[in-house]
């Protein structure tokens, strides 16, 4: 007598989805953190190769912090979506967009270390919070509170007769002016929260938490390091506890 193959039945089918999606519950978010792992301990080699370009810049200019982008670089970097389904918009290059100082690109080889991991899903293709090509944003002197923008944290209110361009600070003027050492003073942080329509607001309520619920910050002597960010609305973009 023959013996006829038995097919599955519809309920051990159902059970065998059930399983499958239960594991795929599990393990989707284990293997997302792991990606997001990868991507921060990425952000973090690049911030420390960005930090030791600013302090080899610091060192060759007498001690004294960057400029802004020198008033001859001009002309146009490239083109950037404001929305999904956009009209392309041309970026010029600007005094604070710090990707094109002469300064870094003679000391950052590397065109990745610009860029956060994170920062490749985002509406704009290539037009980022501060700049172009850089996700890499100077830090700002404190917030008083009343959600105005404040300059550059390490450019002084002198201005240079000739170029008519502010004068940075030496660090070891910095660390009077803000009573803080070099190894406590921010220069850097990572912003790749990449949001239609956000760039030019500050403090806009979304937090800047690229990595988690922290960022990457380069501190002035060259170290970096990730920590949580503050989540009061006035500073969002300050570790938790750094005032």
């Amino acid at each position: 007598m023959k013996k006829q193959n038995r097919g599955f039945t519809l309920i051990e089918l159902l059970v065998v989805i059930a399983i499958i999606a239960i594991l795929a519950a599990i393990l989707f978010p284990v293997f997302a953190k792991a990606r997001d792992r990868a991507r921060q301990a990425a952000c973090l080699s690049h911030g420390k190769q960005f930090g030791q370009a600013t302090m080899m810049y610091i060192d060759d200019n007498g001690g004294r912090c960057p400029t802004m982008v020198p008033p001859w670089i001009t002309g146009v970097a490239g083109s950037y979506l404001n929305e999904i389904g956009g009209t392309p918009k041309d970026f010029a290059i600007v005094s604070w967009a710090f990707r094109f100082h002469p300064g870094f690109q003679a000391y950052v080889k590397d065109e990745k270390v610009y860029i956060c991991p994170n920062a490749n899903s985002g509406y704009y293709g290539r037009r980022y919070k501060y700049g172009y090509k850089c996700t890499w944003i100077p830090a700002r002197a404190p917030n008083n509170g009343d959600g105005k923008l404040r300059d550059v944290m390490w450019l002084s209110p002198n201005i240079n007769a000739v170029t008519n361009e502010r004068i940075p600070y030496k660090t070891s003027e910095l660390e009077g002016v803000y009573n803080r050492s070099s190894t406590d003073l921010i220069a850097w942080y990572c912003y790749a929260v990449n949001l239609p329509n956000s760039y030019w607001g500050y403090n806009f309520g979304t937090p800047y938490i690229p990595h988690g619920e922290g960022s990457i910050f380069i501190y002035m002597d060259g170290h970096a390091s990730w920590q949580k960010v503050s989540e009061l609305p006035e500073d969002p973009s300050l570790p938790v506890g750094y005032r």
